[in-house]
């Protein structure tokens, strides 16, 4: 039985590494393009020289459990049962990297060419749209993120969804490494000098490859770039501007003690953003009200009611009601809102709330997605599931999950439009482009992400999530407004351009008039949604199913 070969595996241990610097990190705080492509080279050469099946597959484990330690090891802040979370995560990635590994080196080994280089491009965003969705979803280190900045690539994303930018990048890392496996002066293949002329898949090098291969790269990209210049230069048309202003707190809610100390800081930085200008707000002066007030996610660690004792009591200096009752501006805050559990009984969800300038509750929103294995857990209704994550992993209780994608409505003071609708993203809800598309479909303006990423004390941990949540703007041509105890608070167009923003970890606030578009026809991914991953799958699926009855497989 032969062994996995050392030269592979220190490829792998390459590409993870590239691949980890071209995500945003410490090191790049905002990832590089220029390892964007060429990381994913040394892996897919490994892959493709790999002799056997389960070979590859033990390639692909390590790639995926490497990348995710390196790259989110931020989670081990999380919390008490944080090496659950980062374990968890870590292993859910080697079993899913094992199987792209398996099924990229069957490609590998029955196909070349350029068909070769589009089938490896397609399985790779098969695969991350896959990982991204569901339970477990967790679109964190996808192949488009290291070029978020390069917005003329991106603008195809109102028609594709992030998926397509990955395609491209994920089909000219796989079309490179068929120049290094296969030498154009040669009759055979890297793997056919290596092994003898015995491996499956052995093909020639078609003279014509590098010509066509790059043929087929400079019309997609050209196609892409032409696209995008246009949209960049689309003015798209706003019905106004919303007066917001944003606090960022920048205080750890975890810790104990910090709850009524982050409630003093939040009220004494909005009084601040309300009573004097600030930003892009050139036209509105000191002391004029703004249409609405936004603190982060779970600024308020107890479920609100304006008739409830310990917000008419608290902090005893100003009482949370009476600093309502002088403010005078809708306030749009992250704390936790009562309900029911799948079961019936009580439960609480991690939520939004909008106060009226009266104190009463306007409306409320629950997160519909949580981190899985720490804010909900499969079965927890059995005892014996919750008494082994209470007793050995220490998470003692859950939220339980909304069930409604709630669209607010506010009206603002004397300026257009009239009335505003927005959607609340919490935590890392503002990741997942399908919960969002559907925000949009439901009748939001625009969104408004509130969350909490202090606790884990890293900047790039932050910078990753901004990065993620940015192209929701491209996807619907709509403003995203980023509320955070921390950062990265900020306001993005509807191109994917960065507006305006507030330095990371520092207590401030950020006053902003904010765009509000209403586009007459709603986007393509708008409306059919993630149809190119599906079509991926699809055209792996016709292949696979082709091979085998051809005798191929």
């Amino acid at each position: 039985m032969k062994r996995l070969s050392a030269r592979l595996i220190l490829l792998t241990v390459f590409s993870s590494f590239l691949f980890t610097l071209a995500q945003p990190n410490q090191l790049f705080l905002y990832g590089s393009p220029l390892l964007g492509i060429p990381a994913l080279i040394p892996l897919f050469f490994a892959l493709q020289t790999a002799e056997r099946s389960r070979h590859a597959a033990l390639l692909g484990a390590l790639f995926g459990g490497l990348t995710t330690v390196l790259g989110y090891y931020w989670l081990l802040f999380f919390q008490d049962f944080a090496v659950w979370t980062l374990s968890g995560t870590a292993f859910v990635y080697i079993l899913f990297g094992g199987i792209l590994g398996m099924y990229l080196h069957g490609i590998s080994s029955r196909s070349s060419g350029i068909s070769r280089g589009v089938l490896i491009a397609a399985l790779w965003v098969g695969y991350e749209y896959l990982k991204s969705v569901g339970f477990l979803g967790f679109p964190w280190g996808l192949s488009l993120y290291p070029f978020h900045k390069v917005l003329v690539l991106n603008q195809i994303i109102d028609i594709t969804g992030i998926w397509g930018v990955g395609f491209l990048v994920v089909l000219a890392s796989s079309l490179a490494t068929e120049f290094l496996i296969r030498r154009p002066n040669s009759s055979k293949s890297y793997i056919a000098r290596r092994s003898g002329g015995l491996s499956t898949g052995i093909h020639r090098l078609s003279p014509g490859f590098p010509r066509k291969a790059l043929l087929l790269l400079a019309l997609l990209y050209g196609a892409a770039l032409i696209y995008g210049t246009i949209r960049l230069q689309t003015e798209f048309e706003t019905v106004g501007t919303v007066d917001m202003v944003l606090v960022q707190q920048n205080i750890n809610p975890w810790e104990r003690g910090n709850e009524l100390t982050g409630l003093r800081r939040a009220q004494r930085l909005s009084d601040k953003g309300i009573h004097e200008k600030s930003g892009n707000n050139s036209e509105t002066a000191a002391g004029e009200l703004p249409d609405l007030l936004v603190w982060s996610e779970t600024t308020l660690r107890r479920p609100y009611s304006p008739a409830g004792d310990f917000y008419r009591q608290t902090p005893s200096e100003r009482p949370f009601t009476e600093f309502i009752s002088e403010l005078k501006t809708p306030l749009l805050v992250g704390a936790p809102v009562l309900s029911e559990n799948s079961d019936g009984g009580p439960g609480v969800m991690n939520g939004t709330v909008l106060i009226g300038r009266d104190g009463s509750v306007l409306n409320e929103y629950g997160k519909q997605h949580p981190v899985p294995f720490a804010e909900s857990v499969p079965f927890w209704e059995f005892e014996p599931v919750r008494r082994l994550f209470q007793e050995v992993i220490g998470l003692h209780a859950i939220w339980s999950m909304g069930q409604e994608s709630t669209v607010f409505e506010i009206k603002t003071r004397s300026r257009t439009p009239e009335t505003l609708r927005f959607s609340t993203p919490i935590c890392f809800e503002d990741a997942f482009p399908r919960l969002n598309r559907h925000f949009i479909l439901q009748g939001a303006d625009l969104l408004i992400n509130l969350t909490n990423d202090a606790w884990a004390g890293l900047e790039f941990s932050q910078s990753q999530h901004f990065v993620v949540s940015r192209y929701r703007t491209i996807e619907s041509r709509h403003t995203l407004v980023r509320a955070t105890n921390g950062g990265l608070t900020s306001v993005v167009d509807a191109h994917g351009r960065l507006i305006e923003e507030l330095p990371m970890f520092e207590a401030s606030y950020l006053r902003s008039n904010v765009p509000v578009y209403r586009p007459l026809k709603p986007t393509v991914y708008i409306v059919y949604g993630d149809w190119l991953p599906w079509s991926f799958i699809g055209l792996i699926a016709v292949w696979i199913v082709y091979r085998r009855y051809s005798g191929s497989l």
